[in-house]
């Protein structure tokens, strides 16, 4: 279980680091006070809709798309 409300940024990552996340497709969840879980939901878009509307104030950070111009 998590508090949403010390969700302060979420953001894209295929860090390799152990975490009970099952893809290395991954969102990073910064929590306050200096917490960091990964996580891998089913629909990354829509979790980071849902918290963003429980929680305006989280910044969320994409990675880059390989490819994009710059």
């Amino acid at each position: 279980k998590l508090n949403i409300n010390r969700i302060v940024r979420i953001e894209e990552t295929r860090n390799p680091l152990s975490s009970p996340a099952t893809s290395l497709d991954r969102l990073g969840l910064v929590l306050e006070p200096r917490d960091y879980i990964m996580i891998s939901p089913a629909d990354k878009a829509g979790f980071i809709q849902a918290i963003c509307s429980l929680q305006p104030g989280v910044q969320v950070r994409y990675r880059k798309q390989a490819g994009m111009a710059r």
